[in-house]
């Protein structure tokens, strides 16, 4: 549980949490914080523990969440716009349906997490791994992260390790996929018009139904 003056002082509101989190010696815990629907826009969250807490509906725009501990942290339908998740651990996060706009997600950790419909357009996911390894006792490769339907438009992706990454019918026209992990990912019905591919691995990438108008496939490596 959180520890319930780190929890006390968060509610007092953003300003006071911001005065009072420049003192604080260690991380704050704010684990099974329950958080939804929480006004937290601009707040200091760097390197504090959200382990498991529900900020489902939450205002984290200008949010500084560097470092951040979020494991199956609830998010859905959060407001993240402008957030700076510098790498963040969300595995297993729900993030499904979160405004992530302009967000910066680089070297965040998103193994595993949820972003169906969510909004990244913009966002910067440059080196965020994505990809786990495959379940050795089963030897199948399940989907590292389902990112289905993710508007991402414009999202600079370069160098993410998508690999196995599920998305289907993903908005990524004019993303930077270049140096991209893309092997296995599933990119049925994706809109990846004019995106830059450059290097980018597609090796047995499912592309089918995918749009790839432009030149961008050209540069890639797909066998």
């Amino acid at each position: 549980m959180a520890k319930p003056e780190h929890l006390a002082k968060l509610k007092e509101g953003v300003q006071a949490w911001n005065e009072w989190k420049k003192g604080i010696v260690g991380r704050a815990d704010l684990y099974e914080a329950q958080l939804q629907g929480a006004n937290l826009e601009g707040a200091n969250l760097a390197w504090v523990n959200l382990e498991r807490a529900n900020l489902s509906g939450a205002n984290l725009q200008n949010a500084n969440l560097e470092r951040a501990n979020l494991p199956s942290a609830d998010l859905e339908e959060a407001n993240l716009q402008g957030a700076n998740l510098l790498g963040a651990l969300l595995e297993q996060t729900r993030l499904s349906g979160a405004n992530l706009q302009g967000a910066n997600l680089s070297a965040a950790c998103l193994e595993r997490a949820r972003l169906e419909g969510a909004n990244l357009e913009g966002a910067v996911l440059r080196e965020a791994p994505l990809a786990y390894a495959e379940d050795i006792l089963n030897g199948k490769p399940d989907p590292v992260a389902s990112i289905e339907r993710a508007h991402l438009l414009g999202a600079n992706l370069q160098e993410a390790n998508l690999q196995r990454a599920d998305l289907e019918g993903a908005d990524l026209e004019g993303a930077n996929l270049a140096w991209a992990d893309l092997r296995g990912a599933n990119l049925k019905r994706a809109d990846l018009k004019n995106a830059d591919l450059q290097e980018a691995d597609l090796r047995g990438a499912n592309l089918q139904g995918a749009n790839l108008e432009g030149k961008g496939l050209k540069r890639a490596r797909v066998q």
